[in-house]
């Protein structure tokens, strides 16, 4: 891509970068690293016309959850997101190169997730305690 003059990488991450569920510290510190390796490259890169953006979906509908390896409970709540989620990967993968090709570096899909992840950026303390209770309702709706 250098020695051609530019181009684009667009890395996928996950909205558990920066919405870490508890019992999720494996998957959410290496999803984490992504989005800070696509950073440091963003910034390595630029002068070089090369861009790098970072995908950082929440729930839609694949099949994941069929080999996922988690508890029960957490693969059941995320069976359920995913379920409910109108979003199929095709159009999450055609609105991902859109958005990285125009030029955007933080690319968070669906958009309802967008505000979580400027809640989180702007008041992370305020995220996690919302995020806790998030949780604590969940477990006490069995759901």
């Amino acid at each position: 891509m250098i020695a051609s003059g530019g181009g684009l990488i667009i890395n996928v991450a996950s909205a558990a970068s920066f919405a870490c569920a508890s019992r999720t510290s494996a998957y959410s510190a290496s999803k984490a690293a992504v989005v800070a390796i696509s950073e440091t490259l963003y910034q390595e890169l630029a002068e070089h016309r090369v861009h790098v953006a970072i995908a950082m979906p929440g729930y839609f509908r694949t099949r994941l959850m069929e080999t996922a390896r988690a508890p029960a409970d957490a693969r059941n709540f995320a069976t359920k997101l995913m379920d409910r989620s109108n979003l199929e990967a095709d159009a999450v993968a055609r609105e991902i190169i859109s958005k990285a090709a125009a030029s955007a570096t933080h690319v968070v899909l669906p958009g309802s997730y967008r505000w979580l992840w400027r809640f989180k950026r702007l008041a992370p303390r305020s995220f996690l305690r919302w995020l806790a209770g998030f949780r604590q309702r969940r477990h006490s709706s069995g759901g």
